[in-house]
């Protein structure tokens, strides 16, 4: 969601208490300041809450401190008094914006991904229509039939793959009650691929939505299959890391 370059604020952030309370420090304004400027950072970056200069490469305390005007020492305190205050989160060398769902307008988000799509739909059947006035070719028929094809193919999921969509699902409403009915076809169809496409292991996928959900900064964060599927690799990282060696990922999360 490259074009989606906004975060959301409440209009009573002066009365906030944990700002009220950073701004009583020796240098608090600039904290509060510098935790501004983060919040818009990870909205550009819009990788998730991180802050990232590239795909690959995280923000160091230096190049906050050269993009925002202040000393690196200043900037060292302020990431400290922020984690401290349970605003950010840095592991891998990465800042992470805590609770960054509070700072995004999920459901505005999926309204704009699926006007988006619908227009991505709509411009490719215009471009084909003019093509086919214009002369129809083989290339064109063959195109017509590749996506008749990858239509039909979009949902063959298994039941198993449809079950493990819905143990997401009720894992995530565990933490969120409320959160909106999703396109349960999607999830499932999300899981096939992770199978098909990933090689995941069905009993895997399992186990690491299990652990997500249980996680105090990822349940926050994975609230989609499409998520699952993305964050994987770096979800079974994480868990791994916190269990003991030599084992499974399924291993160790069962023992």
């Amino acid at each position: 969601m490259s074009d989606i370059k906004w975060i959301k604020l409440y209009v009573d952030v002066t009365n906030n208490k944990k700002i009220n309370s950073i701004r009583r420090l020796p240098g608090g304004n600039d904290i509060a300041l510098i935790w501004f400027f983060l919040l818009a950072t990870a909205g550009d970056c819009n990788k998730n809450g991180g802050l990232f200069i590239t795909d690959t490469i995280p923000y160091r305390e230096e190049d906050f401190a050269a993009e925002y005007g202040f000393e690196v020492q200043q900037i060292r305190f302020a990431l400290l008094t922020l984690e401290k205050y349970e605003m950010i989160e840095v592991f891998d060398d990465v800042v992470w914006i805590k609770n960054w769902e509070e700072y995004q307008n999920i459901e505005g988000m999926d309204k704009i991904r699926e006007q988006t799509r619908l227009r991505n739909i709509e411009y490719r059947k215009r471009k084909k229509l003019e093509q086919r006035d214009a002369s129809v070719t083989s290339r064109d028929a063959i195109e017509l039939e590749q996506d008749k094809e990858l239509e039909k193919d979009k949902y063959k999921y298994s039941l198993s793959q449809m079950r493990l969509a819905e143990f997401l699902l009720s894992r995530i409403r565990d933490n969120i009650p409320n959160l909106k009915q999703p396109n349960l076809d999607s999830w499932a169809n999300e899981i096939r691929l992770m199978v098909d496409r990933d090689h995941r292991e069905e009993n895997d996928i399992h186990v690491v939505i299990d652990w997500c959900q249980h996680d105090s900064f990822w349940k926050a964060n994975i609230l989609s299959a499409k998520k699952l599927r993305e964050k994987f690799d770096q979800l079974t990282a994480k868990m791994n890391c916190r269990q003991p060696a030599k084992k499974s990922a399924a291993q160790r999360f069962m023992g």
